[in-house]
């Protein structure tokens, strides 16, 4: 009895593990009902098989627990073995924790009944194998044991636990038994590593095809564009030449007549409309943001908007300004180049969308105001995770990340190369519901020539002997900007 209940669970949270790495959903009642069934006939077959057969009943499990998978999932064979055996020598592994989270539980209770102390270990087993896949970074499973066939060492890792469980079996009950289990243990770790880094790995891949995928729609509209502006360039080259002679004839003329003159007049009224409309459709603006009439910033926006919204974060700008003598033509004509005004907010954004995408999705707004004295701010308004200590004593200085999994730390880098080169401030504002919105973070760059770094902040108090070491950076300073 006590062999029963131990290898129904066993087997019945491999079949679990087999579900949740493939990442099936919403399986039938009928589906469910087969599986406790095999799980329970499996187990009688443990149950009343001579001792010397056993051994093979692990193997025998694998191979009958792959076969039902590729009937009901039509997945091919090779993926489901590779599944097969990893999903059983998890249950395996979780069955040790169980055992080992027991001995606790018999230190105070040693006189439990045999059968009772396997119903524990097995409802332990059970809830550990749930909370396992209940992890954030594991509840989908391995989605690339199906899309991909690469799973040597997931597959050699588990297999040493297979293989050590077989020893285990077989051995008898002296120290040498400890050994065996020791390396199940340390192959669970490594399992997790496994798991943890092909996840990375394939989180990577994806993001990059994504990538891929938009730059070659990117070329594919840049293609098209050309072709166009080729098209009106090639026109124009004929009728521009033609109309210069003709005002040429028209003003040599001793009798201009005003019909002709007019005529003439109104062909490059719609020659310059005609223009103007086909450069503007070439720039693609197909999002609902402001513009800024600059084709360069219209055109990052842009591709920001997109790259935000793969993300599923809604990216706005906002453009604030008091009075005429304030605009962004005026911002890049007199305060910083086009190039690198469009490198800063590049960067700014790229931060923003990485902070915000840890918050699975969110939104972002761009902002570019100034002040009655003609201080130019740019900003960006985000609702992602705040910045790590080790970033903001590190800004500027050498290149950190806190998210090594997207970031390399550059952009940081060189948005304190450009407020450097022009004197400007930065600010780094997380105090909670921004002039109240729903930002919980907002990076400034104020063009004042000041050239100060200050931190607002009103909940970091346990980090503030740390950030003291960034001698320049100043937090909650007692003068307040816009």
């Amino acid at each position: 009895m006590i062999a029963y209940i131990k290898y129904f669970v066993i087997i019945l949270c491999a079949i679990y593990s087999f579900i949740k790495i493939i990442n099936a959903k919403h399986l039938s009642i009928k589906f469910c009902s087969i599986f406790i069934f095999y799980s329970s006939v499996m187990s009688l077959i443990y149950n009343n098989i001579p001792n010397q057969l056993r051994i093979l009943h692990m193997l025998f499990v694998i191979l009958t627990i792959g076969i039902l998978f590729m009937i009901f999932f039509q997945l091919p064979y090779h993926t489901v073995f590779t599944i097969s055996v990893i999903s059983y020598s998890l249950s395996i592994c979780t069955y040790l924790i169980s055992i080992f989270v027991y001995s606790f539980i018999y230190v105070l209770f040693s006189n439990i009944n045999l059968i009772i102390q396997q119903i524990i270990i097995s409802l332990l087993q059970s809830l550990i194998n749930i909370i396992i896949f209940r992890i954030k970074r594991f509840k989908s499973g391995m989605p690339f044991l199906i899309y991909e066939k690469n799973a040597t060492i997931g597959i050699h890792i588990a297999s040493i636990i297979l293989l050590c469980t077989i020893m285990v079996k077989s051995s008898d009950k002296s120290l040498i038994y400890i050994i065996p289990l020791l390396f199940i243990l340390i192959s669970f770790i490594l399992l997790n590593i496994w798991w943890r880094e092909r996840i990375r790995t394939t989180y990577l891949k994806r993001m990059a095809q994504k990538e891929i995928d938009f730059l070659n729609n990117e070329i594919t509209t840049l293609k098209t564009d050309n072709e166009t502006l080729s098209a009106l360039i090639h026109r124009d080259n004929k009728l521009i030449p033609a109309l210069i002679m003709t005002l040429q004839d028209y003003m040599n003329s001793q009798e201009n007549d005003i019909s002709t003159g007019n005529n003439l007049l109104e062909q490059l009224q719609n020659l310059a409309k005609d223009r103007k409309n086909v450069i503007h459709s070439t720039i693609s603006m197909n999002y609902p943001l402001n513009t800024t009439n600059i084709i360069s910033i219209d055109a990052l926006m842009n591709y920001m908007f997109q790259k935000a919204r793969q993300n599923n974060i809604t990216l706005s700008l906002d453009i604030d300004f008091p009075n005429e003598n304030c605009s962004i033509s005026k911002l890049i004509e007199n305060v910083i180049p086009e190039t690198e005004l469009c490198t800063l907010l590049a960067d700014m954004l790229d931060n923003a969308i990485i902070a915000t995408a840890c918050n699975s999705g969110g939104e972002i707004m761009v902002r570019f105001s100034c002040d009655v004295n003609a201080v130019y701010y740019v900003e960006v308004f985000d609702t992602g995770i705040p910045f790590e200590a080790n970033v903001l004593v590190n800004f500027g200085r050498k290149r950190i990340t806190t998210h090594k999994d997207f970031g390399t730390g550059i952009g940081l880098n060189t948005i304190y190369h450009i407020i450097g080169l022009h004197n400007a401030t930065v600010i780094i504002d997380e105090t909670v519901n921004i002039n109240n919105t729903k930002y919980q973070k907002k990076m400034s760059v104020v063009f004042d020539n000041r050239h100060l770094y200050i931190l607002k902040t009103n909940s970091r108090n346990d980090e503030l002997n740390y950030l003291a070491r960034r001698a320049d950076l100043m937090i909650n300073p007692d003068f307040d900007y816009q």
